[in-house]
């Protein structure tokens, strides 16, 4: 995990004819890039000139869990950093016991962050891109990974979607830059409970971390189609200002 790789040639890519913007969606654990690549037509009508990559994490699932996983169309499944037993912990919904875990989380991430980092400065070269044209959204673990590299890189890229994390960037430990974030959660996630988003809200609020949020209602662990347009709204505003 110290030297994760995300591939710039990635299948799960869409490209107009001119690329001025780029969005990168990344998954979440267990899952893999076909799986958030399913919200990109909607997203792509909204936001003209936009490319929109879906990479794979750099590290396939350990195949005793891959039945647990939640891969697309019988694809491997894949995870940012390994996670079972802190997501068993975080689902119970016991703050005290994860925020004794936010340490542990913020370091297994840091190989993803630099991951997404480099991955994201071929898209700039490869595009003429710069950070202002490019937005990350990710859902579960890979909203972490999203949130994590966005508030930890030098230049803030145009804005952040996180999709039900655990908790915003574990924390949120060493900020360096504060993009725009919208926080987005169903109220009836049974993987990651209400509890959870509480404190995510409360250490927004700490760290005076301006935000957004939208909670989807009647909604589990995972993305309903209000979420996707409120998610469109957001970044249409924030990468054409």
């Amino acid at each position: 995990m110290n030297n994760m790789v995300i591939s710039s040639a990635e299948r799960n890519v869409f490209l107009p004819e001119v690329v001025e913007k780029a969005v990168i969606l990344l998954h979440g654990f267990g899952s893999c890039g076909s799986d958030m690549f399913g919200l990109v037509p909607e997203l792509a009508e909204s936001l003209p000139n936009t490319a929109f990559f879906c990479p794979n994490a750099g590290e396939k699932l350990p195949s005793e869990l891959h039945q647990r996983g939640s891969s697309y169309n019988d694809e491997e499944s894949y995870q940012w950093f390994p996670l079972l037993d802190e997501l068993q912990i975080v689902s119970m919904g016991r703050v005290e016991d994860f925020q004794e875990l936010a340490y542990t989380l913020q370091q297994k991430a840091q190989p993803a962050y630099r991951a997404l980092k480099d991955y994201t400065a071929k898209i700039k070269a490869s595009y003429n891109l710069s950070d202002t044209d490019i937005a990350f959204a990710g859902f579960s673990q890979g909203a972490d990974i999203a949130i994590g590299a966005a508030f930890s890189q030098k230049s803030a890229v145009a804005a952040v979607v996180g999709f039900s994390p655990m908790t915003s960037y574990f924390y949120m430990g060493d900020i360096v830059s504060e993009p725009q974030f919208l926080l987005i959660y169903g109220d009836k996630d049974d993987v990651i409970p209400p509890s959870v988003y509480k404190m995510t809200l409360d250490v927004l609020r700490q760290n005076k971390i301006p935000y957004e949020k939208f909670v989807m209602k009647d909604c589990g662990h995972f993305i309903n189609d209000d979420a996707i347009k409120v998610a469109t709204a957001f970044l249409k505003k924030n990468l054409f200002r």
